[in-house]
């Protein structure tokens, strides 16, 4: 039996209740017909306190070397493989799709995870270019962009928000992620797993 809770949204490293909800989200099991829904409550001020919180995560996450930012995803990456098993049921329990299917889109998370982790950052590339201009060699270089938001969407929602906060962390810029309306609980799950490894 899955548990149905929520604790709130997730910024400043720390859950967040809100207080004066603006509305509520309905979570239900599309497969399962008998159990009725369960109403999560959400809050517009929680917004522009997680864009704040992002960008103040910025300005300490993006002087950090690409090997430390590195370390910090490797340990994230370690986590979720530990919670792979909740991921997936999560992920069949809200969506509906069969058990099998949801442990294989955890496995293709981890593995785009790899993925990344062997790409490395590119701000710790620097490429020469010979001849820029005439008579001038010119440098490439590149820096974070800054704070980014990632929605998942509704159809491989863990593969699709990795694909895009996992090169955005590695390459320094801090991100907020908003999960589909249709996986409130896998917000949870995976913020879970931020919570263990300092990811805020």
């Amino acid at each position: 039996m899955i548990q149905r809770t929520f604790r709130g949204d997730y910024f400043e490293g720390r859950f967040v209740a809100p207080l004066d909800p603006s509305g509520a989200l309905q979570s239900k099991n599309p497969a399962n017909l008998i159990d009725p829904p369960i109403s999560f409550p959400f809050c517009y001020d929680h917004v522009e306190e997680a864009i704040q919180s992002a960008k103040r995560g910025l300005a300490v996450w993006k002087r950090l070397p690409p090997q430390e930012r590195f370390v910090f995803v490797q340990k994230y990456r370690e986590v979720l493989a530990r919670y792979q098993e909740k991921l997936a049921h999560l992920d069949s329990h809200e969506l509906g799709k069969p058990l099998w299917e949801a442990r294989q889109e955890v496995s293709d998370c981890l593995s785009l995870i790899d993925h990344f982790l062997q790409l490395g950052s590119q701000t710790s590339l620097v490429t020469q270019v010979p001849e820029a201009r005439p008579g001038l060699h010119g440098t490439i270089r590149h820096f974070p962009v800054g704070t980014l938001a990632v929605v998942s969407q509704s159809v491989l929602p863990l593969v699709s928000a990795h694909q895009y906060f996992i090169p955005a962390l590695l390459n320094g810029n801090s991100v907020i992620l908003k999960t589909t309306k249709y996986e409130i609980r896998q917000d949870d799950g995976v913020h879970s797993v931020d919570v263990q490894v300092d990811l805020y």
